[in-house]
């Protein structure tokens, strides 16, 4: 959502990149947070255009440097160990999310409806085994899902917040959207390339379930990055 309301550019990455760097995300950081060699900042400043006044003009920021007592070695290492880097497809994934102001305004939520949503993902996995009977359930065409799916169906919805009178694109760009903000999602990036086996124990010791529920919420969760995303 804050790509799409244009709070965070992620086409920074290609200038990034372009130097040499390494993108990452964390579902859960806030911070402003700048170092150059040993020179640290923070502040409100946004690694944006107009959070960093580029070209010209912009936001009027604030950044400063921290008081002593900050551990910025201790700050960076438990970031890094709780973001990832973003690979060239998911890239292209949050690339074509697009940034439409009627869009932002006519079809968000209410920003307390907003903030709901992203609690509730902090604790959500896609419920739904076939990702297509979403749209169905949407329009009332309950006659097309099996009955054990539509409980499913409206939960997962429910959960993602998704407004009324969206047209079929704009319910997978919303859903999309949520995907990619969600932090079982970010679980199931981070062990790509994992064994069978391998990712279950992740996941369950991650998530605090049994084998059996990793293995179908893995499995649930793949159908759907296939159906909206980039895999």
């Amino acid at each position: 959502m804050d790509i799409r309301m244009g709070a965070s550019d992620i086409e920074c990455r290609n200038i990034i990149i372009g130097r040499g760097g390494s993108f990452r995300l964390h579902n859960r950081l806030h911070a402003k947070y700048y170092r150059f060699d040993e020179y640290v900042l923070v502040g409100s400043a946004n690694l944006t255009a107009s959070g960093l006044s580029y070209p010209h003009k912009g936001n009027f920021e604030i950044l400063c440097e921290p008081s002593p007592s900050f551990d910025s070695v201790a700050f960076e290492r438990e970031l890094r160990a709780a973001s990832r880097e973003v690979s060239d497809d998911e890239f292209q994934a949050w690339s074509e999310i697009p940034i439409d102001s009627r869009f932002v305004y006519e079809q968000m939520p209410i920003m307390a409806d907003y903030q709901t949503m992203e609690v509730g993902l902090d604790n959500w996995m896609p419920q739904t085994r076939n990702p297509e009977y979403l749209w169905e359930f949407y329009t009332d065409k309950l006659f097309e899902i099996p009955e054990e799916q539509r409980g499913l169906a409206q939960s997962d919805l429910r959960t993602l917040q998704v407004p009324p009178e969206l047209s079929h694109e704009g319910l997978d760009a919303w859903i999309r959207t949520a995907l990619m903000s969600s932090p079982f999602i970010d679980s199931v990036r981070q062990i790509e390339g994992y064994d069978e086996r391998e990712a279950w124990d992740f996941l369950a010791d991650r998530y605090l379930v049994s084998l059996s529920i990793a293995a179908r919420s893995l499995e649930t969760a793949n159908n759907w990055l296939r159906h909206f995303t980039w895999q």
